[in-house]
């Protein structure tokens, strides 16, 4: 979906709608591995703008969750530990500064910023 030209659009229409139900980041790998939807990789690897979507979202009103969705077997095959850190890194740094409005203030800085879910992430190790 993040590579539909019209997603600012769709994204605003179903804000208006209040049809916004999650979101879930990953970034897309390439070249894609056999099984594609195991290119889901963690974000910052890949060629997602993060920034650009977080504000659509922001601006069409969404507050609820933000889910790490990762399918990836060399992430999966990874020391847990060390994944999670990275992930909270890139959470931090590239998809929690897209969800702030402008002015750095709102709903998404009182208090601890909004923390990620790991939906898939394999955490052994």
């Amino acid at each position: 979906m993040w590579w539909d030209p019209d997603l600012a659009h769709q994204i605003a229409r179903a804000g208006a709608e209040r049809r916004l139900a999650c979101y879930q980041v990953a970034d897309w790998n390439l070249p894609l591995a056999a099984d594609a939807l195991l290119s889901r990789g963690m974000m910052g690897d890949g060629h997602i703008d993060f920034a650009g979507i977080g504000r659509w979202m922001t601006y069409a009103g969404y507050t609820g969750d933000v889910e790490v969705e990762i399918f990836n077997e060399d992430i999966w095959a990874s020391d847990g530990t060390a994944v999670i850190a990275r992930m909270v890194d890139r959470y931090l740094n590239l998809v929690l500064p897209g969800l702030l409005p402008k002015d750095g203030g709102g709903m998404r800085t009182v208090g601890a910023p909004p923390r990620p879910t790991s939906g898939t992430t394999n955490t052994k190790g």
